[in-house]
């Protein structure tokens, strides 16, 4: 949602707008303003990529202690290849989702997300908390402890989303011209 692309385009809103805020440029601007835009797509991924994807580490290989030039150039490599899956990644999603509207937006993020969230928080506040009591006794946490809560965490999720399933309408509707309106 920060690169501003659809469909989470909440500023620009190519639908409901001729072309957006760039419909009054041309030329060299129009191109300033896509190269703006593809320029923060890259910055976005390589962030990503840094911070949750593990950088320039190779999957499933441990870091050697003195990197030699030929795992830099891989680590390099598999930075801008993660970077090109995330760019990809946002593309797909532009060309396969319609625009999200901004009420509907707003409604998922106080309605559910942050629900969620508060519920989320509320369950790593747990553990920490059975995990301090458990080093402070001697005794390791067991896994079936962490199962349980993650089984409980789950549940009221699944609870959650059972309460915002879309209500039946209570009218009908009939396009025009059909069968059902003439009789």
């Amino acid at each position: 949602a920060e690169v501003n692309r659809p469909p989470f385009d909440i500023p620009e809103a190519e639908s409901e707008l001729v072309a957006g805020y760039v419909s009054e440029y041309s030329g060299m601007m129009f191109a300033m303003f896509f190269l703006a835009e593809f320029s923060n797509m890259m910055l976005v991924s390589a962030i990503a990529t840094t911070v949750f994807f593990g950088g320039w580490a190779v999957p499933f290989m441990p870091l050697p202690e003195q990197p030699d030039l030929l795992y830099t150039l891989i680590g390099g490599a598999i930075f801008f290849a993660k970077m090109y899956v995330l760019i990809l990644l946002m593309m797909w999603i532009r060309w396969t989702f319609p625009r999200v509207r901004p009420d509907h937006l707003m409604n998922m993020g106080w309605k559910f997300m942050l629900p969620l969230a508060f519920v989320n928080l509320l369950v790593c506040a747990g553990v920490a908390v059975m995990q301090a009591e458990a080093a402070a006794q001697g005794q390791p946490v067991s896994r079936i402890a962490v199962w349980i809560i993650g089984a409980v965490s789950l549940a009221v999720i699944l609870g959650a989303l059972s309460l915002f399933k879309e209500k039946e309408r209570p009218y009908h509707l009939v396009s025009a011209g059909s069968k059902e309106e003439k009789e």
